[in-house]
């Protein structure tokens, strides 16, 4: 590829990240009280489902589990996973390749600025948090309001993170089953 084309798609990489940065940071004034609002309801009529899942990877086929390791379970709302399908397309577009240390800044601020706005906004927080288990890592949530989600959890290493930040759709009586592995990772970024 010649240098051209290579600083072009830097350029457009950016852009796409400072622009998902941009909409981590604006607020979610347009759905999130009303998405907080439907999940109450929805827990308060018992409209509850529950999804599990397991945190692991596989590399050359050896599994590598993650015990005692935490996941988040965070209220989704459209502006949140727009700004998730973007991060996660320009991921894809780089190869992927791991993002730099300040898109992973970006990406890590976007999940934070997320997780503050729903607890600034609903004090009675619906964020969930659960460990994966000593003997098999496996998270569980149950009663969970009927609604869209995002499945969070990151691995740090010495020179890179993974993050997650997998949808999922709760129904009312339904366990959704969603693992947490390099099939499902959201982004792959360096360290500074």
């Amino acid at each position: 590829m010649n240098r051209h084309v290579r600083v072009a798609l830097s350029v457009l990489t950016m852009t796409t990240l400072s622009a998902c940065a941009i909409t981590a940071r604006s607020p979610d004034s347009n759905h999130l009280p009303s998405v907080l609002s439907a999940l109450h309801e929805a827990q308060r009529t018992g409209r509850t489902g529950s999804v599990d899942g397991f945190l692991a990877l596989y590399p050359a086929g050896a599994p590598v589990p993650l015990h005692d390791w935490p996941v988040m379970l965070l209220p989704a709302t459209p502006e949140l996973e727009a700004a998730i399908a973007a991060f996660h397309q320009t991921y894809l577009a780089q190869g992927p390749a791991p993002l730099s240390p300040a898109q992973l800044q970006q990406a890590r601020q976007l999940l934070r600025d997320a997780a503050e706005r729903v607890r600034r906004v609903e004090p009675r927080s619906l964020i969930q948090t659960a460990k994966t288990g000593q003997e098999e890592p496996r998270f569980q949530f149950l009663s969970v309001p009927e609604g869209r989600w995002l499945l969070i959890a990151e691995l740090t290493a010495k020179r890179s993170a993974l993050l997650w930040a997998v949808p999922v759709i709760i129904r009312p009586g339904q366990q959704v089953h969603q693992s947490l592995n390099e099939g499902s990772v959201w982004v792959e970024g360096l360290l500074p």
